[in-house]
């Protein structure tokens, strides 16, 4: 929510930069034939410039929203990162497009009605409306309580952008930069679907633990493999929500499947909790793809000591790194490193009870902050039985 200081600096400059680029060289010309007067000429000046820069600015809103991006393979910046570039980017291309619309309907005021028949017209509205409600049902807001509708909108409201864009400006020479942008976004679909297919529909098994949490444990490819505290998009095959795909962190991967944990939230979480509440032993198996992995190694493994902090269900990726840290020999002895996982109440230890027993066996100091619990830990220590995983 709150970009760091290295982004805050990169935002900065970046706004100053825009900023720069609209006051500059915008002087009126005496005697120019065409604008005849400096409050024309001006108008003119401010609605050419920030409709060019804005789209100059396309093809780096499509690069920095895909997974799949390359200067993300380059720099090592997570998606985050990248995400958080691409709204303050799309923002600021919308502020001009904007300013663009208003200057232009300014100077068309006295053949506004004839001049609002042009086909390029009709869809420069177009887009700007589309890019308008883009930016309104992309607050936080509507992402946290409605991701899957927003997600949708996002992206029938994108491609209409760009239609909108392409006739707008297909006659006045700015074609390669909406080239560009449907690039990007093509081979990140391409891309995706790739990954998804290299994966395979394999098998997963889905049972329901202690605090509404789900273990979700999927068959791989022993070609597949994924860095510690990488993370996947995975397609649960149902009728009804096989067309979605959700983030997940992989908690622990062997030669033959990869382990998940999931929050009982909206949606296809939803729907699969309660299918998990009327099955045998809370458990089902259905099909499930798996795109991905992403992600890369923290710069945890050049320190000389490592602190992990981990809350509720944060906890796969955190425990992931440690672990790893701690197989590898040539450190085993020297590097300390410090898992710190905070829950709210003793049952939600249940759920990850099996890892936690396995830190026993490393040189892990692993310290759990029990913030509300109401429950003693001796009657939940009777729960921790073989019987229950």
């Amino acid at each position: 929510l709150f970009p760091t200081r290295f982004e805050s600096i990169v935002f900065a400059v970046f706004y100053i930069l825009v900023i720069i680029v609209h006051l500059i060289n915008m002087e009126f010309i005496k005697g120019d034939p065409f604008l005849l007067n400096k409050y024309d000429a001006q108008i003119r000046y401010v609605a050419d410039r920030t409709g060019i820069v804005a789209t100059v600015m396309m093809p780096l809103v499509f690069l920095f929203a895909g997974r799949n991006n390359f200067l993300q393979w380059i720099t090592g910046w997570n998606y985050n990162t990248f995400m958080t570039y691409h709204r303050h980017i799309a923002r600021v291309m919308f502020m001009l497009i904007v300013i663009h619309a208003v200057c232009y309907t300014i100077r068309l005021k006295a053949t506004y009605a004839q001049d609002m028949k042009e086909t390029y017209l009709i869809w420069g509205v177009i887009a700007t409306v589309c890019g308008g409600i883009i930016l309104f049902q992309a607050l936080l807001y509507f992402r946290r309580n409605w991701y899957e509708t927003f997600l949708l909108i996002h992206i029938v409201m994108a491609a209409l952008f760009v239609a909108g864009t392409w006739i707008h400006v297909v006659d006045f020479g700015y074609m390669w930069y909406i080239y560009a942008a449907i690039a990007f976004w093509g081979f990140d679909r391409f891309i995706r679907v790739a990954r998804l297919l290299c994966f395979g529909f394999q098998l997963a098994t889905i049972t329901l633990l202690p605090g509404e949490t789900m273990r979700v444990v999927i068959s791989k490819p022993k070609d597949w493999v994924a860095s510690p505290g990488s993370y996947v998009f995975v397609s649960f095959f149902t009728p009804k929500y096989f067309w979605q795909s959700h983030p997940f962190t992989i908690s622990t991967s062997t030669e033959s499947t990869i382990t998940l944990y999931c929050k009982v939230k909206e949606g296809v979480t939803q729907a699969l909790y309660k299918d998990l509440l009327n099955s045998p032993n809370k458990t089902i198996k259905i099909r499930a793809g798996v795109e991905g992995p992403y992600g890369e190694l923290s710069g945890a493994k050049t320190a000389e000591s490592a602190v992990f902090v981990a809350g509720g269900n944060g906890i796969p990726g955190m425990y992931s790194e440690a672990t790893h840290l701690a197989s590898r020999r040539s450190i085993r002895s020297s590097k300390k490193i410090k898992l710190y996982w905070i829950v709210r109440d003793y049952r939600l230890l249940q759920w990850y009870y099996q890892e936690l027993q396995l830190l026993q066996r490393t040189n892990i100091e692993t310290v759990v902050y029990v913030t509300l619990p109401n429950d003693s830990l001796e009657e939940v220590a009777s729960n921790f039985t073989s019987s229950n995983f």
